[in-house]
């Protein structure tokens, strides 16, 4: 159509789980879950562009994100060294294993409409936009947890945190507008003024957020850029999964509850060094404020202290347990966090842009520091990565044969590395009325020697001790081989890649035990080794 350009999109897809455990198994754990999710999207999108200084583009959506799923599982101590326990029954094991069941079920789903404009005046650029999201979110979470399971997220202050079901529906909008305008002030000078208003009806609160971007052509060939502006985030149920913490958003606890805040300040300088190479530097800083946290309660922790001289595996070798004041996580959401990313970043690049050359690519390098504050403690954000790589290249070979490479590099990412062992404490309902009121250290039967209890250890990660420790550095190279051909009149391209070339052993996180002599032990759990795999798109 003459000015006119529609656009369809549609995606359906659905993800299925049933797994039941092998009465073969080598390891003793067993579990049995179900899991299904659908996700569906449709877009509609029409485009008008009567004349070169004029566009408009609106688009309507639907997405959803629904499905269900039960797990039940008996599995082994977490704090045990499971290479022990393989080829071990099951029933030989019972006082070692911990139940856990969970049954779930939710539905996130959004239709928006939005309406973006474009209009050139001079030499001045106009943009507006406007939009409403409408969600419904779903969620209904059934937990059952082993008390000895609860005792172990006790005594780790990561998972201190109150488990309860959870059910909801909640059915909110969203509503944005914004405007912006770049204006030429000068043939090298240009800014761009602009502001965004946002209303999010699960706070029913309204924000107005400013922002503002210029650049500065020193010569034809150098140009300085700034920018600065606020963001505002707001909280929902459709961010659960992203997040994994549940927050209770009904509107007792949402009505004193701001939106999360940043204000960014970014400066950079851009240089072309020839006309096919441009080198980028940019420096940032990021404001965090009113970050959503759990509320923290004053929950009931026990202790218990070494007998001088005394057994450490029996329970005479201890004191009788005492409740110490400690903290406890809720659901309910505040904002009682802040924080801060700052960096620079640099970029080499390579375009392809004269006649005869067959190699394009780029190189980066960004150092960053990203923390949080909470409760007088510094904090690193799990993305916190103080150095990070990337070489990128990609070599016409001639006939419709091509290779490209891509190698990252990052410094670790932080985890929590625990201080050592402690005696597990459960509560036992020792006056028959249904409530367990008294600590008592744990026990169970000698592996060795079934005869005789010993006393259970969790791994003690100290109160306050998150992400204190990085894990090893990250790297890999990847390459592809690419063939374009055409067959049957069609555009066909086939492809070889080939996922960490050389094997390395990239660490995703650490799990711990206890070691039959009482010590901490550790085992690595590690990301995919060198993966190859081929494949073929086709055009038509």
């Amino acid at each position: 159509f003459k000015g006119h350009k529609l656009i369809f999109t549609g995606i359906n897809s659905e993800d299925g789980v049933n797994v039941v455990s092998s009465k073969n198994r080598k390891t003793p754990d067993s579990v049995s879950a179900q899991n299904l999710t659908k996700n569906n999207v449709l877009s509609f999108s029409h485009q008008y562009t009567p004349t070169k200084n004029f566009s408009n583009k609106l688009t309507a959506s639907w997405y959803t994100n629904q499905g269900g799923g039960s797990v039940e599982s008996e599995f082994l101590d977490p704090t045990l060294n499971r290479k022990n326990f393989e080829n071990v029954s099951a029933d030989t094991l019972a006082p070692y294993l911990l139940g856990f069941k969970v049954r779930s079920e939710f539905t996130f789903e959004k239709y928006s409409i939005s309406d973006k404009l474009y209009y050139y005046w001079g030499n001045n650029l106009f943009e507006a936009g406007a939009g409403v999201d409408f969600l419904k979110t779903i969620i209904d979470f059934k937990f059952d947890l082993d008390p000895e399971l609860k005792a172990i997220f006790s005594a780790n202050p990561g998972l201190r945190t109150t488990i309860n079901s959870i059910k909801d529906i909640k059915n909110y909008k969203r509503y944005n507008f914004y405007l912006q305008n770049n204006f030429e002030l000068s043939n090298n000078l240009y800014i761009q003024p602009g502001l965004r208003y946002d209303y999010y009806e699960v706070l029913d609160k309204s924000y107005f957020a400013p922002r503002i971007s210029l650049s500065y052509g020193i010569d034809d060939l150098t140009t300085i850029r700034g920018s600065w502006g606020i963001y505002y985030q707001s909280p929902g149920y459709e961010k659960l999964r992203d997040q994994n913490t549940f927050y209770d958003l009904t509107r007792k606890y949402t009505e004193f509850l701001e939106s999360e805040k940043a204000i960014h300040y970014v400066v950079g300088l851009e240089r072309w060094l020839t006309s096919e190479w441009l080198l980028r530097t940019e420096a940032y800083y990021k404001d965090f404020r009113d970050l959503i946290v759990q509320q923290i309660e004053q929950g009931g922790n026990y202790f218990t202290e070494r007998v001088p001289g005394g057994d450490i595996r029996s329970v005479s070798g201890w004191t009788r347990p005492v409740r110490n004041i400690g903290d406890s996580l809720t659901q309910i959401p505040i904002n009682n966090s802040f924080g801060e990313a700052y960096g620079v970043e640099f970029l080499l690049e390579k375009k392809n842009s004269e006649r005869g050359s067959n190699f394009s690519g780029w190189i980066s390098y960004a150092y960053a520091h990203a923390n949080r504050y909470q409760r007088r403690d510094i904090i690193p954000f799990a993305f916190d990565q103080r150095h990070t790589v990337n070489i990128v290249g990609n070599y016409s070979l001639g006939s419709n044969w091509e290779l490209g490479f891509r190698w990252q590099y990052g410094s670790g990412f932080p985890y929590t590395e625990p201080i050592g062992l402690k005696p597990r404490i459960l509560l036992l309902d020792t006056d028959n009325d249904g409530k367990p009121e008294t600590p008592v250290v744990a026990t169970r039967a000698s592996y060795a020697n079934p005869n005789s209890n010993e006393v259970i250890f969790d791994i003690d990660y100290g109160d306050r001790n998150r992400f204190n420790a990085r894990k090893p550095a990250y790297h890999r190279l990847d390459i592809r081989v690419t063939k374009a051909t055409k067959l049957w009149n069609y555009d066909w391209t086939f492809y070889l890649d080939i996922i960490n070339i050389y094997n390395r052993t990239n660490v995703v996180g650490y799990s711990f035990y206890v070691e039959d002599d009482l010590t901490l032990g550790r085992e690595t759990n590690s990301m995919f080794p060198i993966l190859p795999t081929i494949g073929f798109s086709v055009k038509f």
